[in-house]
């Protein structure tokens, strides 16, 4: 049935499995997510999904279990982090996508902490960004932060990023 309703230009197929309107707008990561549940979006994305940074990612940036495999169209779509299963999910939350769609991300701690950790991987532009919204964010929680820099063994760093900032 799908099948016809593509021939008769009704639905397009976005990717396997998914579909749109025919002049509808795809929820990118809402797709990525739906190909694999295995992954949790951080670092620009996550800022972007947490609605700190007012541009789209050009790439995506997703966390997924160190040992875990996503096939590979998906790891050429995404910049991949991996880490151990026991912080696979610390800090991870659902979020709404701009379309309403509900997708797996890291918090703000994380996504920070995700930053430090991966500081030489990531463009310098958008490190200082984030460091600067998540200081001006009247919302941010610093003892969260410093206990997912212990889990994560970065305390030193950031220690040394938050005296600097404040």
């Amino acid at each position: 049935m799908l099948g016809k309703y593509v021939s008769a230009g009704l639905l397009e197929r976005s990717g396997r499995g998914l579909y749109t309107g025919a002049n509808g707008l795809i929820d990118e990561i809402f797709a990525l997510c739906k190909r694999c549940n295995r992954i949790v979006f951080s670092h620009a994305t996550a800022l972007f999904l947490l609605g700190k940074s007012e541009r789209t990612p050009f790439n995506h940036y997703a966390t997924i279990k160190s040992g875990e495999t996503i096939p590979q169209t998906l790891r050429q779509q995404l910049k991949c982090f991996y880490v151990k299963d026991e912080l696979f999910d610390v800090g991870r939350i659902e979020v709404q996508t701009q379309f309403g769609n509900v997708v797996p991300c890291y918090n703000l701690e994380r996504t920070i902490c995700d930053f430090i950790r991966n500081r030489r991987r990531i463009d310098d532009e958008l490190y200082l960004a984030a460091l600067r919204e998540y200081i001006s964010d009247k919302s941010h929680c610093l003892s969260r932060l410093g206990k997912y820099a212990k889990c994560f063994g970065i305390e030193n760093k950031v220690n040394a990023m938050l005296e600097v900032a404040l």
